[in-house]
């Protein structure tokens, strides 16, 4: 047979009548393709039966030995031997369902009524064997039920037993556990008092080291100036040697003088110093070309000045530029502005 095998429906076996019904739902084989079919299996007086309908074509039964079968397919009787095993009923209408009666007249090799009796006998025996060994199960159910009972109180006793251990056990980690907070508060305070005496000794350090900072700055300070001073009787020295050098200097038109935008921030001022032959008018509004010079100090800002227009502005490591000073070139229109120097020495 090909196609596939599909259980259903619902089988009744009668065995005193010796009659089989078989009920298939429509809604079961109405499903099924034309190579599938519904199949069933059951067993009668002993004998393997199998039932096989393939709806719209055939309906099959197949017996295990010598049978003679009268079988009822939706009203339509049919009688099936051990040579014809097949047969073929009318379609099953649209929606209605399918009802099998199938009743043995004869098997081999004894007839029906020899084979009951003897079907009931063996029903009998098996049924008096079965009894036998659910006693035979009853008693060793009870054999297990003492011995669980019997390991139940030895049990018990295990856990009154391990219920005193643990009662004992906890009063000794009561014990242990008052000890080591003892211990642990005695190590805190003692701890506690080497912070105290650590923090106490760095900060005398701390103090010890700002004194000597300080007194280093104060000798620093005290030197810049005794420098200061030096450096200032030099260049008066060196000017009062210098004959003629202040008729041949050109000065400045106009001085910002300050010495450090921090300062001028700090005293909110500042002042303008402006030669009274200058012909610079800074009150003016005007259009200037300005050239400025910045840079580390010492470096010849002063100097390239000079070359670049001819001046005699004061210059050298004896002579230092006061904030911002101004030249003024009034054939060029051209406003010079020199700086002091930045990063000088003290």
């Amino acid at each position: 047979m090909f196609g596939r095998q599909r259980k259903g429906g619902v089988l009744e076996v009668d065995l005193p009548n010796a009659k089989v019904i078989w009920r298939l739902r429509w809604d079961e084989f109405n499903l099924c393709d034309e190579e599938d079919y519904m199949y069933e299996r059951f067993t009668v007086y002993g004998l393997d039966c199998s039932l096989v309908f393939r709806p719209m074509f055939y309906f099959h039964l197949d017996v295990a030995g010598e049978f003679e079968v009268h079988a009822v397919i939706n009203g339509e009787e049919f009688t099936l031997t051990q040579n014809k095993r097949q047969v073929s009923p009318n379609r099953v209408p649209a929606g209605k369902d399918v009802e099998i009666v199938i009743h043995f007249v004869r098997l081999a090799p004894n007839s029906l009524t020899d084979a009951l009796p003897k079907l009931l006998l063996k029903s009998h025996l098996q049924k008096t064997k079965a009894l036998r060994a659910a006693e035979g199960e009853a008693k060793r159910l009870d054999g297990e039920l003492q011995e669980s009972e019997a390991e139940t109180k030895r049990l018990a006793a295990e856990v009154d037993r391990c219920h005193a251990l643990i009662n004992a056990g906890s009063h000794q980690a009561a014990e242990r556990e008052c000890r080591l907070t003892g211990s642990a508060v005695k190590i805190q305070a003692k701890w506690r008092q080497v912070l105290t005496r650590r923090r106490f000794l760095r900060e005398r350090d701390e103090t010890d080291r700002r004194l000597r900072q300080a007194k280093r700055v104060r000798a620093i300070l005290c030197l810049q100036t005794l420098w200061r001073l030096k450096q200032k009787k030099c260049q008066r020295r060196w000017l009062h040697a210098q004959n003629g050098c202040s008729n041949t200097e050109t000065p400045y038109d106009a001085i910002l003088a300050f010495d450090s935008l921090a300062e001028f921030l700090k005293e909110g001022k500042i002042e303008f110093l402006q030669k009274a032959e200058s012909l610079l008018e800074i009150a003016k509004e005007s259009r200037y070309r300005v050239v400025a010079v910045v840079g580390l100090f010492d470096k010849g800002k002063t100097w390239l000045l000079n070359k670049l227009f001819g001046a005699n502005l004061p210059a050298g490591k004896l002579c230092t530029t006061k904030g911002l000073s101004f030249l003024w070139i009034k054939e060029r229109r051209m406003l010079v502005l020199d700086s002091a120097g930045v990063q000088s020495t003290v």
